[in-house]
């Protein structure tokens, strides 16, 4: 009886762990050749890199937020 109730009680909580700083660069494939990238850097800042067939289309930094399994992406003011 002690075994299986060991076993739940350490294994349990990697289950149900919910990941609360995204780190890493992140890619969609949008078809051939096109990916949209997301890297994520220190203190809450991002990367926004768009990539087609012919190099890449558009370039965003911002910060982002990371509240109840939502991701707001608010990006920089350029001119």
């Amino acid at each position: 009886m002690r075994y299986p109730l060991f076993i739940f009680l350490f294994v349990f909580p990697f289950l149900v762990f919910s990941q609360q700083i995204l780190e890493g660069k992140y890619c969609l494939l949008i078809g051939e050749g096109d990916a949209d990238c997301i890297e994520f850097l220190e203190n809450n800042r991002f990367s926004y890199v768009q990539y087609t067939c012919l190099g890449i289309s558009s370039i965003g930094n911002g910060n982002f937020k990371l509240e109840n399994e939502n991701l707001k992406l608010t990006f920089d003011k350029v001119e």
